[in-house]
């Protein structure tokens, strides 16, 4: 016959109670022993995110800015979260590294966003037309005048 657990015990169990499996302990050493063992979890956010990275960052920079997340992640981590620290380094090492490479963008994000609207378009234009568009083509398939398409071109640095 089956066992019957209460709804208690099913709550412990989930959120890493006394009968979970893996218990949430608060980090152990000094601060420069908890980081040394968390960086390869440094090393694994920085492999995910350098494929994305601006050609004129180096990887060695992201390294950087994850070491100074990790570093925040070990002063700020509250083991009572219930949550395990590698999974909250996790987020806070990205975030940094993130963070740090939004400073060094001067574009606003909504002018990126355009950006990439016009090279779609552009592209697309392109392939129906069988020739690069000119710039009235590429404004009128936008919906926007030439001089609103050639104030977009100049925030975007084009």
């Amino acid at each position: 016959m089956m066992e019957q657990v209460g709804y208690d015990a099913v709550r412990r169990r989930a959120r890493g109670g006394a009968e979970s499996a893996t218990p949430r302990l608060p980090l152990d050493g000094t601060r420069e022993e908890i980081l040394r063992r968390h960086l390869p979890l440094v090393r694994r956010v920085v492999q995910r995110l350098a494929a994305r990275k601006p050609p004129h960052i180096e990887t060695d920079d992201l390294v950087s800015w994850g070491i100074v997340g990790l570093l925040d992640a070990i002063a700020k981590y509250d083991a009572k979260k219930e949550a395990s620290f590698s999974t909250y380094a996790q987020f806070r090492i990205r975030g940094a590294i993130l963070d740090h490479l939004r400073s060094l963008d001067w574009v606003p994000r909504s002018v990126r966003q355009k950006a990439s609207l016009i090279e779609k378009v552009s592209h697309r234009l392109e392939g129906t037309l069988g020739r690069p568009p000119v710039e009235e083509e590429i404004a009128a398939e936008l919906g926007v005048s030439l001089d609103a398409y050639q104030g977009l071109l100049t925030r975007w640095g084009r």
